[in-house]
């Protein structure tokens, strides 16, 4: 029948030629190709329903049966292949080991949905065949062969109707059996609320207050509203205000920076041609608003989808109070979803959920003028379907919400937006050949989407020769938003380079992809746990721990600080210093005993020209700030100050910093230096 309907689709638009207008001809070509799809899909399936038995029949004799449990073995061992190199392209433990080439991992990877789908349709189709024949397939080849199919049965009209009645049962479920709640999100985020939020009330006058239960060890009271992370309530409905307030008095009032949770919105099926790489949005919660920035298409949908994607976030999902943190947490560290951004497979997402691996959520459409209000949908069959068949848009009343890495992957993007003068990331991605793809990503989407250019040299990190160790942590980029204004990007990569705590450097040694070991390990021991949180404390304060600091610096001065700290070293520089100090010593030299060269004293000390007599202790004063400079550099004394055999050093410099010709000369001079020795000689 279907074939009958695509052969007079054919007829039609080759009678009608140059009549039929070309939209109407795309239009009916598009309806014969689904319908070919339908058709060949429907073969298939029908194929494996009524001919899979016969596989199972052929095998009569014990060699037969043996290559068929052996193609079942295959088929279990190529999927559970499939399984654990899919969770992590870098590293799957043995099985990485033992598959040297990466071509045959990536192959394993691509068909292993595949084989899964086709032998679980041999296996359900064999099982369905069994239970209506009454006949088991394995080894009766005569039986089956002559076994008419449905004969015997005897209820041909029920079986009829158990389709219809199979759907109707479906739909009903649908209605009880909540699409979000009974997935694997709840089993992530009480353990997430327990391991952080429950723990952070511990030793604190809340911390006497939790009763968890004794068996569970999870106490509902840990997590605390999203919107209540706001210093103040701000504008909004003065009940809300109220409770909000109260919840301030009565526990301690937030102080902290505003949280922005980044999330990604699934875009799989998107309209827009440009974003078919990505096959995703950004969506954030924050205490005040919730949702994303809708980009219109060429066609908007009427009705009830507004053009903008905001929501305030005390009636966003779950008025009055808004969404949970625990939850807005786990949907953005939901990395295992069918349904993943820029990482989508439409066979991998059948196979997640089947196995309802889901920790994404949906949530209703903020576009939605109605729905925006509901945490999840009343009938969530439709939506599931969405999900397995890769269906997810945000033109639908409720949108699938994952992993915020889905989109991009350091949390850049959203305080691009914000224009944020400083912004600070942190990479600790496991990338094992320090391609910055994360880094990568988010430059290059800022600069398509936000119109932000982002430059850093992120190289620097890369290895020295012939060794594991980089030779910095950080590196400090440059942003420029559409309107001129600048902004500094502080970008923290996991490395090592060496100086880290002689534990750390051991279990490097030991462990050699550290620390870039698979995040498939999800049951780090002790050793593995402490080395990761001391390497990133040591990241941390090697990067702002900056010498001549103290706790009273204000922060942006810091910040300001890191940009001459940490910024990009020229190895001309280094290279030729030396023979370049040594020529304004000569030069410095020469000028100082020909009197007659007076008259371009300006050039060394600008405007604080030396009267005659002076000249001689001036020029002196230069020189000992020239040879300190040159002491600094070579000693590294900016980090190694207080080492017992610069001691002597720091200790003439003191003294050379208190003589009154080195008083003027570093008066006149100061600008000539560059900052890092001006606070050196500040600090001395």
């Amino acid at each position: 029948m279907i074939m009958i309907m695509s052969l007079v689709i054919v007829l039609k638009i080759g009678v009608l030629g140059r009549n039929l207008l070309d939209e109407h001809r795309e239009w009916w070509s598009r309806v014969g190709a689904w319908l070919t799809i339908v058709n060949l899909s429907w073969i298939v399936l029908f194929a494996f329903a009524m001919y899979s038995a016969y596989v199972f029949a052929l095998a009569d004799t014990a060699i037969k049966q043996a290559i068929v449990a052996s193609g079942g073995l295959g088929w279990a061992l190529w999927t559970g292949a499939g399984v654990l190199l899919g969770k992590d392209s870098g590293s799957a433990g043995g099985i990485r080991a033992a598959l040297k080439n990466h071509r045959l991992r990536r192959w394993i990877v691509d068909m292993a949905p595949f084989v899964f789908i086709v032998g679980l349709l041999a296996v359900v189709s064999t099982a369905a065949f069994w239970l209506v024949i009454g006949v088991s397939p394995v080894g009766r080849t005569y039986e089956i062969l002559n076994q008419p199919h449905w004969s015997g049965i005897g209820l041909t009209k029920h079986w009829l109707l158990a389709g219809p009645g199979l759907l109707l049962c479906a739909f009903l479920l649908s209605c009880r059996v909540d699409v979000n709640e009974f997935s694997m999100h709840h089993f992530y985020k009480n353990r997430l609320v327990r391991c952080y939020l429950g723990a952070s009330r511990e030793g604190t006058s809340v911390g006497a207050l939790r009763s968890p239960d004794p068996f569970t060890g999870l106490d509902p009271a840990d997590d605390v509203k999203l919107a209540e992370l706001r210093v103040e309530p701000g504008e909004c409905d003065p009940q809300i205000k109220k409770v909000i307030k109260d919840k301030q008095e009565r526990n301690s009032p937030y102080v902290g920076p505003l949280p922005i949770i980044n999330v990604a919105l699934n875009l799989v099926t998107g309209g827009d041609l440009a974003w078919q790489e990505r096959k995703a949005q950004s969506f954030s919660f924050t205490p005040i608003f919730s949702g994303y920035e809708y980009r219109v298409p060429s066609r908007q949908r009427p009705g009830r989808f507004a053009n903008q994607g905001f929501r305030s976030s005390f009636l966003y999902g779950y008025p009055p109070f808004g969404i949970g943190l625990g939850t807005a947490v786990a949907i953005s560290g939901a990395a295992a979803s069918p349904n993943m951004g820029y990482h989508s497979s439409p066979a991998l997402g059948f196979l997640m959920t089947v196995f309802n691996a889901r920790l994404g959520w949906w949530m209703g459409n903020p576009r939605d003028k109605f729905n925006w209000l509901r945490s999840t949908p009343r009938r969530g069959l439709l939506y599931l379907v969405n999900e397995l068949l890769g269906f997810t848009s945000d033109d639908t009343h409720f949108v699938n919400l994952s992993d915020g890495g889905h989109f991009e992957n350091l949390g850049v993007y959203e305080l691009v937006r914000r224009r944020c003068r400083y912004i600070v990331a942190c990479d600790a991605e496991q990338d094992s050949a320090l391609s910055f793809n994360g880094l990568g990503n988010a430059i290059r989407k800022c600069r398509l989407d936000l119109g932000t250019e982002i430059t850093v040299r992120a190289t620097r990190i890369h290895p020295l020769t012939d060794t594991q160790y980089s030779s910095v942590h950080t590196v400090i980029g440059d942003i420029r938003y559409p309107d001129g204004q600048m902004g500094t990007l502080v970008y923290l990569k996991a490395s090592l380079t060496g100086d880290e705590p002689t534990d750390v450097l051991e279990y490097g040694t030991r462990q050699h992809a550290f620390p870039h070991q698979s995040t498939a390990d999800q049951f780090f021991d002790e050793s593995q746990f402490e080395s990761y949180r001391k390497l990133g404390v040591h990241v941390a304060k090697t990067t702002f721990a900056l010498p001549f600091a103290d706790e009273e610096t204000p922060a942006y001065t810091r910040l300001d600080r890191l940009s001459d700290y940490w910024y990009p070293a020229n190895a001309a520089i280094e290279d030729h210093f030396s023979d370049h100090a040594t020529q304004y010593d000569e030069l410095l030299e020469r000028v100082r005993k020909d009197p007659n060269l007076a008259l371009i004293d300006a050039a060394f000390f600008g405007e604080a020209v030396p009267p005659g007599n002076q000249r001689d202790p001036m020029f002196l004063g230069v020189a000992l700030l020239d040879l300190m400079q040159r002491i600094f550099i070579d000693l590294d004394l900016e980090h190694a100050s207080d080492h017992p055999h610069n001691k002597g050093w720091m200790a003439i410099f003191r003294q050379w910093r208190k003589l009154d010709a080195v008083k003027r000369a570093w008066t006149a001079t100061q600008p000539n230096y560059g900052r890092r020795f001006q606070w050196f000689v500040e600090h001395l």
